[in-house]
């Protein structure tokens, strides 16, 4: 049987009397067969984020477990200024992507990023 990739989300906007609204929900079957799950801890200068045995990318997610320092993200190093994502603290995003090089850089502070990637 096949692995099987579940995504899920929503974004949703009220100012009292306007309202927008989205909503993600994306079911995929693996044809690969790997992913990885780690807590890497990112320091001040740009570091590459490791990805094991994931290189053929389909989604990866990262969420900032920092309480006080944000993180930034992105597909090159140097990180673009601004960098392609910047997670304050307890933040996180899921991305589809076949981009299989990612770097990070905390704030101030080392954080720890958590990193699930999934093979497509």
């Amino acid at each position: 049987m096949a692995n099987k990739i579940t995504i899920s989300g929503g974004l949703k906007w009220n100012d009292g009397t306007d309202s927008l609204e989205v909503k993600v929900s994306i079911t995929a079957t693996q044809t690969g067969t790997q992913a990885i799950g780690n807590v890497q801890n990112i320091g001040t200068s740009a570091e590459a984020i490791v990805l094991g045995d994931v290189t053929t990318i389909g989604y990866i997610g990262f969420k900032n477990k920092d309480e006080t320092n944000y993180v930034e993200i992105d597909n090159a190093t140097p990180l673009g200024s601004p960098a392609a994502l910047k997670l304050l603290p307890g933040e996180g995003v899921v991305l589809p992507t076949r981009l299989t090089a990612w770097y990070a850089k905390a704030n101030t502070a080392a954080v720890d990023l958590l990193v699930v990637a999934v093979e497509l």
